[in-house]
């Protein structure tokens, strides 16, 4: 899979953890301990949501100029589509990502394996309900997710700065290129 195609499936992929980090959340009781929880979970759902706009912006940006309006909304709406798979559309934003191409595929890559260290940590949900105990549990290693949060927050930030820089250079790109 191209760097590109796995920047869909990232994009594609953190609604599923914000959904599974939501399930956490149903019938949590009023005690105050379990409204710390929820707080907490709360702001990491919140965390991945704006890291999940981030990279859309990344992505909606890196392809400005070199796809469709339509396109682009059809990448953005289906990340898991065929559309992440073209040929030509890799090239052009390899041609735009320039030497950076790899750095950008590998930090990509790095995201995604954050993401599904943290579906794993999550683990499966069987009927929605999760027991006190895997609440506290979630409580008490509140800091591995803030690891990988971090990790994701990085990863976004280093796309997003590659992205700009690259497009800033581009137009002088053009005119050296053979």
């Amino acid at each position: 899979m191209s760097g590109f195609e796995i920047a869909g499936v990232v994009l594609g992929s953190i609604p599923l953890i914000i959904s599974a980090l939501e399930h956490y959340g149903n019938g949590l009781s009023t005690i105050q301990r379990w409204r710390r929880y929820q707080r907490e979970l709360q702001s990491l759902v919140r965390n991945l949501q704006t890291e999940q706009v981030k990279l859309q912006n990344v992505i909606e940006k890196l392809l400005v100029g070199i796809a469709s309006s339509s396109e682009i909304e059809a990448l953005i709406d289906d990340p898991f589509g065929d559309l992440w798979r073209q040929e030509t559309l890799e090239t052009k934003i390899r041609f735009r990502l320039w030497s950076s191409s790899a750095v950008f595929t590998e930090t990509v890559y790095d995201i995604l394996k954050a993401i599904k260290e943290m579906k794993e940590r999550i683990g499966p949900q069987g009927d929605g309900n999760v027991s006190r105990v895997r609440r506290g549990i979630f409580t008490l290693r509140r800091t591995r997710y803030e690891d990988l949060l971090s990790t994701i927050r990085t990863g976004v930030s280093n796309l997003e700065n590659l992205t700009d820089r690259n497009i800033e250079l581009e137009p002088s790109r053009l005119y050296t290129a053979p």
